[in-house]
């Protein structure tokens, strides 16, 4: 068996390891704990918190490529199949969201239920109304 002269695999080092944990506590864990994402703040601080999450997930993952000589492209990110992407996502979803809200949901016990009702009342008077209705 030869070894492969084309790629061959960083070998980790401990700096790297401590670096990318810190960067995925500082992105993943912290974050909600800082915003006490447990407490009623409403969508809004969530959204910004999500956003918040995804530009510090894609520096993360940006950083890491950087480091190993990679592309977007590694990853899948480009621009060359975004149609087959985009139908894929379109023809995923609705069935999704029939198989959530017209199986699971109900089968949880519908409207009845803690995590339903927290919801509803998101969306009611104290949640999505506020920020739609500006």
């Amino acid at each position: 068996m030869t070894p492969s002269t084309t790629w061959a695999p960083a070998r980790p080092r401990a700096g790297a390891v401590a670096t990318f944990t810190v960067g995925v506590v500082a992105c993943f864990v912290a974050p909600p704990l800082i915003v006490d994402v447990f407490s009623d703040h409403g969508p809004g601080v969530l959204v910004l918190l999500a956003v918040g999450q995804l530009v510090g997930a894609l520096l993360l993952v940006g950083w890491w490529l950087r480091r190993h000589r990679f592309g977007w492209r590694a990853v899948g990110a480009d621009r060359t199949r975004w149609r087959r992407d985009a139908l894929l996502g379109a023809a995923t979803v609705p069935p999704r969201a029939l198989l959530e809200f017209g199986v699971l949901v109900p089968l949880a016990g519908g409207a009845s239920n803690a995590e339903v009702q927290e919801v509803l009342r998101n969306v009611g008077t104290n949640g999505w109304s506020r920020w739609c209705s500006a």
